[in-house]
């Protein structure tokens, strides 16, 4: 959710702030500043003379509800805005349909958002004034050029291992026979390299979905194969979602 922390001088004008308070974070030249935070206080806490500030942004709230809903034939879009409800949303893009999904409430809100990012290879976060930004990871238009000496303050980056993609299968009447035909699963069928086992996803009863579920879930793993941290000046455009070339 953005977490944010604040070391102030105990005789800031927001050294009183208390939980539950609003903020709001802007950075740049006095009187031409841009928000990059928006959310609200968890944790005030005096220290050594210094006031410390917590804070989450708004998308934490969906952490906090819960919800018991379920969807046929819908657009991940439509049900990512549905599972929102009355939050700030700041961009939903996400054009799969699934022919069935459901939540309760033995899982919060942003846990349920967070398995539909992961099943279609999107990103969910926060944007900058706190609403929800569900979105696919596109190199157009966002893409950021951090280079050496300049914008790059500090960074570290590895290459490691990781596990085979997931691949995904249609389940019951949708196959090679077509969507009115009950089918027998044929080998893996779910697009996994090397032999990986498919997921037969309840939620997918086209091939076209299971394909595009694979092919996200190929692309994350692809992506994972290299993390890193990037320490970078104040950049308020960069988004969740967007793409970094160093």
């Amino acid at each position: 959710h953005d977490a944010l922390r604040l070391v102030l001088w105990s005789t800031s004008r927001i050294a009183d702030m208390a939980p539950g308070d609003s903020l709001l974070v802007a950075l740049g030249e006095a009187g031409d500043e841009v928000d990059v935070w928006g959310g609200e206080v968890t944790r005030a806490e005096v220290v050594e003379g210094c006031v410390v500030i917590d804070a989450l942004s708004h998308t934490a709230q969906l952490s906090r509800t819960r919800l018991s809903l379920s969807w046929e034939d819908q657009r991940v879009e439509q049900i990512v805005r549905d599972l929102v409800g009355a939050a700030d949303i700041d961009e939903v893009d996400a054009s799969l349909t699934l022919s069935w999904f459901a939540v309760d409430t033995q899982r919060p809100v942003w846990g349920h958002l967070r398995d539909l990012a992961s099943l279609i290879g999107a990103e969910v976060g926060a944007s900058a004034s706190g609403g929800v930004r569900f979105v696919p990871v596109a190199a157009a238009p966002n893409m950021h050029r951090l280079r050496r000496g300049a914008e790059l303050v500090r960074w570290q980056l590895a290459d490691q291992v990781v596990a085979e993609a997931r691949g995904a299968r249609a389940y019951a009447a949708a196959s090679e026979a077509g969507a009115s035909q009950w089918h027998w699963l044929k080998g893996d069928g779910g697009g996994g390299a090397h032999g990986a086992t498919g997921v037969l996803a309840g939620t997918l009863r086209t091939q076209e979905a299971a394909d595009a579920v694979a092919s996200a879930r190929g692309a994350r793993r692809t992506r994972r194969t290299r993390e890193g941290t990037l320490v970078t000046c104040g950049s308020p455009e960069m988004r969740p979602g967007d793409v970094v070339v160093l």
